[in-house]
């Protein structure tokens, strides 16, 4: 597992995936890494956002898919008929 550091602490990043059926949490992919410049750049994150360090999930599309898998620690399929997906972040503990 990957942690990276934000003001808030230490923290863990991966792509969320939901069913679109139950709305349930599925699966979690770890990010291998992250270079907030990028990220933030590539999501529309402007620098003076109140989410300037991406702490909050942002929706994943299909345009996002060849920029995310190189940051996942794995290969990961997308289905988006199936499922909706998100970068998240949480607390690393």
């Amino acid at each position: 597992m990957a942690e990276f550091w934000t003001r808030h602490g230490r923290v863990k990043r991966v792509v969320s995936v939901f069913s679109k059926e139950t709305n349930g949490l599925v699966a979690e992919y770890d990010l291998s890494s992250f270079d907030l410049t990028d990220f933030k750049q590539h999501f529309g994150v402007a620098h003076a956002d109140v989410d300037s360090e991406m702490v909050t999930e942002h929706s994943v599309g299909p345009v996002d898919v060849g920029f995310l898998s190189a940051h996942l620690s794995e290969d990961v399929r997308f289905d988006f008929n199936k499922y909706t997906y998100f970068l998240s972040c949480y607390r690393a503990e």
